[in-house]
């Protein structure tokens, strides 16, 4: 996946240093409002490890 920047964003792919701040993220209670998840560090070190197996080229969901 080649990486998107632009002057205030750049999409990138997952890595693993990315589960701390996906946990924190998501476990900010605006963001978790609605969403029935929690994410604890361990959960989202799955999380994320599960979307370093994932392709954009494949069919689904790529995040």
């Amino acid at each position: 996946m080649t990486d998107i920047v632009t002057r205030r964003l750049r999409l990138r792919r997952s890595s693993r240093d990315d589960a701390s701040a996906l946990s924190r993220y998501r476990s900010d209670p605006c963001v978790a409002r609605y969403p029935s998840w929690r994410s604890p560090i361990d959960q989202v070190e799955g999380i994320v490890a599960d979307y370093l197996t994932e392709s954009p080229e494949g069919l689904g969901v790529f995040q």
